[in-house]
């Protein structure tokens, strides 16, 4: 990537958080791709932006003091034919981009929400049915995401299909901890990913490999994928593999990582027909904790649902889905928690329970 640098308040943009700013930082991003590439700075200002579709050769840098904000709009975002709409931030068939720098990306997550009235840890409902993802990017390569502090996103916060050659370092996510579908990262049918030094809260999962219907189709395998030196808090589950896994996931590492107040630490899914293999678990320490509404009707009563480590394996109800599955060579070692290892196999007989022991 070059040297050439464009100021987005060179290309109109107000950041005064009333004006949308959409076209001035779209325009500075084209005008930067079309030139052969280079840095797009968003200086100090709260650009109010509906999507921004990033292009080849692009790093979108923010600075300290800039904040890049929803617009809660549904209509500012481009319509996508399988999410409907695009993420504020997106990317498709763009090679060499990255996003980096210390300022901020604003979902606005919690107006989508109905209001927290700090009564309790239940998750809140929806509003309505749009909720953006906060970035969005399907088949890209050479990625990279460092610094960056991503803030109350509306559903999933980074979620990547298809891409190859992706490095996410030293970023913050700051989701909704009472927010549906508020995952953290989701690397989708991607490979080669390096994720490290993050710190991430999560309503959702904070970290999942998945193979999703459209990513698997399209893309294939999740494969070759390194978790490392991050800490993590979620109301579902912090390192997990699955549940879409309809298509396989392999050669992953998952280590030195501190997991807290979470619901559950680590799980590993398999629903849609994927074999899940050589996957690695190690240094890992866990505590985890029982929230509202997180608890299992089983043979009549309730049971709480929190583990350090679960594995979830079984035929989807979906007719489409197939029923085979197989998950091989997983290891673990240098646990450290408070619960139980988890095997729960679902079967048409029911639901069984075996603990492992920790």
């Amino acid at each position: 990537m070059n040297r050439l640098t464009f100021n987005i308040r060179d290309f109109g943009a107000a950041g005064d958080a009333v004006t949308k700013d959409t076209k001035s930082i779209q325009d500075a991003i084209d005008t930067c791709s079309e030139q052969g590439g280079g840095t797009v700075i968003v200086p100090q200002g709260n650009y109010l932006t509906g999507t921004i579709m990033l292009k080849q050769n692009v790093n979108l840098h923010l600075e300290a003091t800039a904040r890049i904000i929803s617009s809660l709009e549904e209509q500012d975002f481009d319509p996508d034919p399988h999410i409907g709409r695009r993420g504020l931030i997106s990317a498709r068939q763009s090679n060499n981009i990255s996003v980096t720098g210390p300022g901020v990306i604003d979902g606005q997550g919690p107006r989508f929400l109905e209001e927290d009235d700090g009564n309790g840890d239940h998750v809140l409902l929806p509003l309505q049915e749009f909720r953006p993802k906060l970035i969005d990017l399907e088949d890209c390569y050479d990625v990279l995401f460092r610094d960056v502090t991503l803030f109350h996103a509306s559903s999933w916060c980074l979620h990547m299909t298809g891409c190859q050659r992706v490095n996410v370092h030293g970023i913050t996510i700051l989701g909704q901890l009472r927010g549906p579908n508020n995952d953290g990262i989701d690397p989708d049918s991607c490979r080669d990913v390096h994720i490290s030094d993050c710190h991430i809260e999560a309503g959702d999962d904070c970290i999942v490999l998945k193979t999703t219907k459209h990513g698997a189709a399209n893309y294939g395998a999740c494969e070759n994928v390194t978790v490392t030196n991050c800490t993590l808090i979620s109301r579902s589950c912090a390192l997990k593999i699955g549940t879409e896994t309809f298509a396989d996931i392999r050669n992953v590492v998952f280590q030195n990582c501190v997991i807290r107040n979470s619901n559950r630490g680590m799980g590993v899914w398999s629903r849609n027909g994927g074999t899940i293999e050589n996957i690695l678990f190690s240094n890992i320490i866990v505590e985890t904790r029982l929230f509202s509404d997180e608890f299992e009707s089983e043979n009549g009563g309730a049971r709480e649902s929190r583990y350090s480590f679960r594995l979830s394996a079984g035929a989807n109800p979906m007719p489409e889905c197939p029923v085979s599955f197989a998950i091989s060579a997983l290891t673990i070692f240098w646990l450290r928690g408070r619960t139980l290892f988890i095997w729960r196999d679902r079967t048409k007989a029911g639901l069984r329970t075996l603990p492992f022991g920790i």
